[in-house]
């Protein structure tokens, strides 16, 4: 399956990125991203198996909406 196909069946929203893509996309380092996974702090992620880490495009968006400051 494509990523387009992916995409049309789960929206791009449950598009899963991999550690240095979602850094990428927020803007941060990817070992600020994993710092906070071993905090237990930062977006929602997805652990597939013992060694895969993954984010949801919506959880990131989220996670940088809970953290907007106001103007």
């Amino acid at each position: 399956m494509s990523k387009a196909d992916s995409e049309t069946i789960h929206g791009a929203g449950d598009r899963l990125l991999r550690t240095d893509e979602a850094a990428r996309f927020i803007g941060l380092r990817p070992r600020a991203l994993e710092s906070w996974r071993n905090k237990g702090t930062g977006p929602a992620f997805v652990k597939i198996g013992s060694r895969v880490i993954r984010y949801r495009m919506a959880s990131l968006q989220e996670w940088l909406q809970r953290h907007e400051v106001g103007r």
